[in-house]
């Protein structure tokens, strides 16, 4: 019998491991199979797999948190990176006119009372009165991560009974719904809570979305575009344990000779030889050495590591999923890279990150929040809500380089004031002139634009 002379003896039951046996979903939608007759003539049985179409998850809410937040490294530092940037910026409310913050006094007056309840509503959390456990950053946080989680985040405002709006609620992306109105377009929104769906005024909610073109009700996160990628970076992770836990080697085909000199195996037998192998030379026991028999032989398929290039594979698809956020890879601690083994670009990566992601998000966030809030808390001055920067380092060291360089080409005579003003990103005051230098070196002149209009210098 074959089964002897593969497996002489075995000093452990045999484990059928029922479920797919830890295998990873692709491999439990695979199926196990005889060759056809013909072919079974000539050499015997062969055990293989049948290989079916790529199965990828739904992309839903619940896919989105359970195959990407908390199952995706790469995704899930993604989102921390950009709600940790997010609330890292400060509340302020600014004048239109001037351009000056109302939460604070000035030469001009006192500060708006208005404005100072608006941004003392979020410091605390977007309550009445202080939570714990709840504060400004953490009410932020959450706004981001839901806007990149589920490519939604929304907040009820809350009333008094005189109308006044006195707290700001978190409402979960994945129990809202919309009352559709052939008008306006929403008419009400619908909160599940508890079983039970309540109603919300429209105007009662703040709801920012990364905008869906197939839909006006709901957005889309940016892993949506990315969700294939995801899961084969997932699957790729599955296999690599699959692999050490159940093989340690690729995948292979047990061939056994047949006809009248080779072996007869029915399909309970082929079943049990193929267990059997994975008990003997899989788990705790890769790397033994196999005895066959003559004219049993063991050929690799499909799954060599190296030939598929498994590493390329997964640092494709890292690199979609980061790319989809806007997060450059270095910033992931993905050192030594191909394109940064030493990580020389750390401090540029994440200037762009900043000016290129981070700053538009708070942008974008800055006026819904400005339409849905100032209103309700000031009204006698035309203003806006801000996100102040002024705190984060890496945009003031790209501010400080950009002043210095406009510096060098006003002083070179290559561009006026004004436009030197503008490149720096400040006010453009005083004079609108361009300066020369004698032969020492020295300024010791300066034009106005309309001089040098009219070839005077």
């Amino acid at each position: 019998m074959l089964l002897d002379a593969l497996f002489p003896s075995t000093d452990r039951p045999l484990r059928l491991g029922g479920g797919g046996g830890g295998l990873p979903s692709y491999l439990q939608t695979r199926t196990v199979h005889v060759l056809d007759e013909p072919r079974q003539a000539v050499a015997g049985r062969m055990l293989s797999w049948q290989v079916q179409a790529p199965h990828y998850t739904p992309a839903t809410h619940a896919a989105f948190v359970h195959q990407g937040f908390r199952r995706n490294a790469v995704f899930r530092r993604c989102v921390d990176l950009l709600a940790s940037s997010g609330c890292q910026a400060g509340v302020d409310v600014i004048d239109l006119e001037d351009r000056q913050s109302l939460c604070h006094s000035t030469a001009g007056g006192a500060a708006h009372p208005g404005a100072v309840a608006l941004v003392e509503l979020i410091r605390r959390g977007g309550r009445a009165r202080p939570v714990p456990g709840l504060s400004g950053r953490v009410l932020m946080y959450r706004l981001w991560q839901d806007l990149y989680v589920y490519g939604n985040a929304l907040w009820e405002k809350v009333r008094s009974r005189s109308g006044r709006v006195v707290e700001l609620w978190r409402l979960d992306p994945r129990y809202i719904a919309v009352e559709p109105d052939p008008r306006r377009g929403v008419k009400r929104y619908l909160y599940n809570a508890h079983g039970k769906w309540w109603p919300i005024e429209l105007s009662d909610v703040i709801h920012l979305m990364h905008v869906d073109p197939e839909q006006q009700f709901f957005g889309v996160p940016p892993i949506y575009s990315a969700m294939r990628d995801l899961q084969v970076d997932n699957e790729l992770v599955d296999l690599f344990k699959t692999t050490l836990e159940n093989f340690a080697v690729p995948p292979a085909v047990l061939e056994v000779p047949g006809g009248p000199d080779g072996y007869d195996l029915d399909d309970g037998q082929a079943e049990k030889a193929r267990q059997l192998w994975k008990q003997r030379y899989g788990r705790k026991r890769r790397g033994d050495v196999a005895v066959l028999p003559p004219g049993v032989t063991v050929k690799v398929i499909g799954m060599d590591f190296q030939k598929l290039a498994i590493g390329e594979l997964s640092a494709t698809s890292e690199n979609r999923v980061a790319m989809v956020h806007g997060v450059p890879m270095i910033l992931l601690g993905r050192s030594g890279t191909q394109a940064d083994p030493t990580r020389a670009n750390y401090g540029e990566s994440k200037e762009h990150f900043w000016l290129d992601t981070i700053v538009p998000m708070l942008g974008t966030g800055a006026e819904l929040l400005s339409l849905s809030l100032v209103p309700e808390f000031v009204q006698d001055v035309p203003a806006e809500m801000a996100f102040r920067t002024n705190s984060i380092g890496v945009l003031q060291a790209a501010k400080l380089r950009r002043a210095v360089d406009a510096t060098k080409v006003f002083e070179g005579g290559v561009v006026s004031r004004h436009v030197a003003q503008q490149l720096s990103g400040v006010e453009q005051h005083g004079p609108d002139v361009f300066y020369r230098r004698n032969v020492d070196g020295v300024i010791d002149a300066s034009a106005t634009i309309e001089t040098l209009e009219q070839g005077e210098l």
